[in-house]
């Protein structure tokens, strides 16, 4: 499409183009700044002919009491009840319950970290050993490597060194 021409721009701002023909100056609008200038030039030619608003106070004044009263209607009250209530149960039963909350993510992951952060797998995997193994500085041992301990049987064995540690020690004869 070539572009517009003022006198035709002034057309289309003042409706005087079929709805096809609007359509394609629309698109070509979104996508050609030298036709966006001619636009705002046409508006502004168009202005003139806008009419007049006499009573700017006024006016403003009749829109807000307008949108009081629709808020002060009983139908509208009962609404906003019911949005309210149904923002205090997405919390509880609704669409979003406390799961869906960025801070439960947020706990979780660090939560997560941590366990990972003590596990020592972080250390593991940048190491390439074990994390109970000590770090050497570059000194090459004679003896072969021990075969690596696979990432999940030293998951399993952190998980119950920690819950042996939070279990309740009870006297002895007891039973745990």
């Amino acid at each position: 499409m070539s572009h517009g021409t003022l006198e035709q721009w002034l057309a289309y701002v003042e409706h005087r183009l079929s709805e096809g023909e609007s359509d394609t100056w629309e698109l070509h609008l979104e996508a050609c700044d030298a036709c966006m200038e001619l636009y705002i030039q046409s508006l502004e030619l168009a202005s003139a002919a806008y009419p007049l608003l006499l009573h700017e106070a006024a006016l403003a004044d009749n829109v807000m009491k307008a949108i009081q009263s629709s808020y002060d209607r009983p139908a509208d009250s009962l609404s906003r009840d019911k949005a309210a209530s149904s923002i205090s149960k997405r919390w509880s039963l609704g669409t979003w319950t406390w799961t869906r909350h960025p801070l439960f993510h947020y706990t979780v992951a660090a939560s997560i970290t941590m366990l990972l952060m003590g596990s020592g797998l972080f250390q593991s995997i940048a190491v390439g050993g074990s994390p109970e193994e000590p770090l050497t500085s570059g000194t090459m041992q004679a003896e072969p490597a021990p075969m690596p301990i696979s990432v999940s049987q030293q998951l399993l064995d952190k998980t119950i060194v920690m819950l042996d540690a939070i279990q309740p020690k009870h006297e002895r004869g007891g039973s745990r």
